[in-house]
């Protein structure tokens, strides 16, 4: 590893050590789990999504690769539990 990339790693290391003092040990982060839920099942607040710009959509699907899928995030409304 080059000698910049290895300054900048620990720099990170260190910084993230200096954020998270209560974290000792990796299973000590408090993760989310991943779970599968059925499409209908998904609430979308339409009122936190941006317009429709087509020419990103094309630009998107020029680019394309199934590599760059992502899991959705959500999270259980506890109003709508389920």
């Amino acid at each position: 590893m080059a000698a910049g990339v290895e300054l900048m790693l620990e720099g990170m290391v260190a910084e993230f050590k200096r954020r998270h003092k209560s974290w000792k040990q990796f299973t000590d982060m408090s993760l989310c789990k991943a779970i599968m839920v059925p499409m209908d099942k998904i609430l979308i607040d339409t009122t936190m999504q941006r317009k429709v710009n087509f020419k990103h959509i094309l630009n998107i699907l020029q680019y394309f690769e199934e590599t760059m899928i992502m899991a959705i995030q959500v999270y259980e409304d506890p109003e709508k539990p389920g």
